[in-house]
């Protein structure tokens, strides 16, 4: 639906609902989400954030911002 799904990869094994992701998706390695990803699925995306975390890092505006979106995140963690 374009909208962000997760920012970052999940390890089934390591997942709260691993019995019932393996019962529904035998073939998952990772969660994206609610998205479940094979290992070859989840080699691309580690890719996909590798890359651009590489541009993000490289832009002082996207710098900024990540620092803005991690200080939102902390704020609302702290109520």
């Amino acid at each position: 639906g374009g909208k962000l799904e997760a920012n970052e990869l999940i390890e089934v094994k390591d997942h709260p609902y691993r019995r019932a992701i393996f019962s529904a998706a035998p073939e998952a390695t990772h969660m994206a989400g609610r998205v479940p990803l094979t290992q070859a699925e989840a080699e691309i995306v580690i890719a996909a954030f590798k890359r651009a975390e590489a541009d993000m890092l490289a832009n002082p505006i996207a710098i900024h911002e990540r620092f803005r979106i991690a200080a939102m995140m902390k704020a609302r963690e702290q109520g």
